[in-house]
């Protein structure tokens, strides 16, 4: 039996320990709180939770000892955790660029203001000395969308598809970005994207400077990050720089993608906009069937655009959007998407 199997078998032996309308307070988390976060993750996903460390208390304390998780609890006055919410480093090739989420309140709590105190705590807490953040709010529900856009969260775009539903079908995400700091970065334009970066970017300070894309690609290979998330079936690839071998680069991902990742549906290009190569880049990935999907500030540092390439056509009827920004983008994505 594994680690992870016997923690969740220790943590089902445990009655949930959550009582319903009790008084709670929001703090930073504290070592004590793991086992019971380890319970609310256990109470939240069942045992579906694709990361091993939050079933494991001794792991919780590590990655929040680590820095490599921020989190914020709230604690009923019992001692027992209904709620959590966090910041921590994600897929980002910018150690600076952290996400918020892990947003999680006991069914019990679902009526109250919970999920607003974590979040507030959080943006005005450990959040104001973060460069940048962002979040991509599941969108079949409206609530962190919501909560996202009172605390200066913008939304540049939409990860279609994201995510399994608990049922069928997929889940999208809505992602909303928010940095502090006025340096205006450069965005190199892509040939034929313009409008669409035009359109993600318009309203999102400070204002970036465009310039046009038009440079070949010159480094002999590829600098890339790759991540497959197989509970999702989403590979996720970063180009820092693409090489002359793109073209092939591309191909082989796609090729991996179909026969060794079987569960595959869905391949994110995040393109560094900091590097006049990534339009070489966005003409090639265009002409292999993918398509705009998002402005992603600070995701090299420099700013990113991710184009994605479904095995199927989005579920778009399923997407529930909280702003008339969001649905704006949704409409625009719909003239992007390959017929």
């Amino acid at each position: 039996m594994s680690s992870r199997d016997q923690a969740i078998e220790t943590l089902r032996a445990i009655p949930d320990p959550v009582l319903p309308d009790l008084p709670f307070e929001v703090v930073p988390f504290r070592p004590e709180h793991a086992e019971g976060l380890a319970r609310l993750f256990l109470t939240i996903y069942g045992d579906a939770y694709p990361i091993d460390a939050y079933y494991i208390p001794d792991a919780i304390r590590a990655e929040q000892e680590r820095g490599n998780v921020c989190s914020m609890v709230a604690v009923l006055e019992d001692g027992s955790i209904a709620g959590h919410m966090a910041l921590y480093h994600s897929s980002a090739p910018f150690k600076g660029l952290l996400e918020c989420g892990m947003g999680m309140i006991h069914p019990h709590y679902r009526s109250s203001f919970m999920l607003f105190f974590l979040f507030k705590e959080l943006i005005e807490g450990p959040a104001k000395e973060v460069p940048a953040l962002y979040g991509e709010a599941v969108c079949d529900t409206i609530a962190t969308q919501h909560l996202s856009s009172l605390y200066g969260f913008m939304e540049t775009g939409i990860e279609l598809d994201l995510l399994p539903d608990k049922g069928e079908g997929r889940v999208s995400c809505l992602y909303q970005s928010r940095e502090s700091g006025t340096v205006q970065r450069i965005v190199h334009e892509p040939a034929g994207l313009e409008d669409a970066l035009a359109f993600f970017m318009d309203g999102y300070e400070p204002k970036r400077v465009t310039v046009s894309a038009d440079a070949g690609l010159v480094a002999p290979a590829t600098d890339a990050t790759v991540e497959y998330f197989e509970f999702a079936g989403v590979l996720r690839v970063s180009v820092v720089r693409p090489g002359m071998d793109f073209m092939d680069y591309v191909r082989a991902m796609e090729e991996d993608a179909s026969r060794s990742r079987k569960g595959c549906v869905n391949i994110q290009w995040f393109l560094n906009l900091g590097v006049p190569e990534c339009g070489a880049a966005a003409e090639i990935l265009l002409g292999l069937g993918c398509f705009p999907v998002g402005f992603i500030p600070r995701w090299f540092d420099d700013d990113g655009l991710l184009l994605q390439k479904l095995t199927v056509e989005p579920e778009w009827e399923r997407l529930q959007l909280y702003s008339d920004r969001a649905k704006g983008i949704l409409n625009r994505l719909r003239g992007f998407y390959p017929k």
